[in-house]
């Protein structure tokens, strides 16, 4: 792809996404449009593809994946509320796009999501505020700032709340949808990834053509990857540079042709 064509690409999505913190999104819009993050090592996508976008926060990746890979059908999963919103607002005249404001875990039911109010884009089901910071200010060091300044754009407290969310799962949104095929299977759910997988019933891992998972604990990692490789995909890790220092790696997963 030519440098024009990928700033082509930035502007369609750039010019869909009006809502939202814009230096975030900017940073969004780098790692999955400019840095193709979903759709790098092998994974790819075709006109009429479905997918399912697993943690769609600002909907930068379901924008893409409709916009620009032209997918027929993005199913975006955002559980917590006022991310949802601006979601919504950001895909609503997209027609391939439609969301729901619930989270997917190994089970239905209700999650208790520790939503940080200045970063909505880190909450999680599994926390940890020293730690989600600690890895905010290495990425920022990592874009060029020095650690003093990192520090300084990173609030101190990481300002907490917890929201009550629905949950439920792969399998029963693909049965409550009669979907045949899953072109793409995303998640980015910081640190619940695992609880994603164990969403899928035997039956139906078949449908599932491709998946990229950003694991962001080396046990997660290491449990994604054998987790996969059992159900007969090939596998393989990368790191966005953004991220060095940090354990956060996206494994990508394809099913050997044949």
């Amino acid at each position: 792809m030519t440098e024009s064509e990928t700033e082509a690409d930035i502007a369609r999505v750039s010019r869909q996404l009006r809502f939202g913190d814009r230096d975030k999104l900017l940073f969004m819009i780098r790692e999955i449009v400019q840095g193709r993050a979903y759709t790098s090592e092998g994974v790819s996508l075709t006109s009429g593809s479905v997918v399912l976008d697993v943690g769609a926060n600002f909907g930068v990746a379901a924008v893409f994946f409709a916009l620009v890979c032209e997918a027929g059908a993005v199913f975006s999963f955002e559980p917590a509320p006022e991310t949802f919103d601006i979601l919504r607002r950001n895909v609503e005249s997209i027609s391939a796009c439609r969301v729901r404001n619930v989270g997917l875990a190994a089970q239905p039911g209700v999650a208790e999501l520790a939503y940080y109010a200045d970063q909505p884009e880190i909450s999680s089901f599994f926390a940890d505020p020293d730690r989600d910071r600690a890895i905010l200010v290495q990425a920022i060091v990592n874009s060029g700032l020095s650690i003093e300044e990192a520090s300084a754009r990173v609030d101190p407290t990481l300002r907490l709340a917890a929201v009550s969310c629905e949950m439920t799962t792969v399998s029963d949104f693909i049965d409550e949808e009669r979907l045949e095929t899953i072109d793409l299977l995303k998640i980015d759910v910081e640190r619940a990834e695992l609880e994603v997988l164990a969403g899928i019933r035997n039956e139906h891992w078949k449908l599932i053509r491709q998946v990229v998972v950003e694991a962001h604990e080396l046990a997660h990692l290491q449990a994604v990857k054998q987790l996969l490789g059992a159900r007969g995909f090939a596998t393989t890790t990368v790191q966005d540079p953004l991220l060095t220092g940090t354990p956060i790696e996206i494994v990508y997963a394809l099913r050997p042709p044949g």
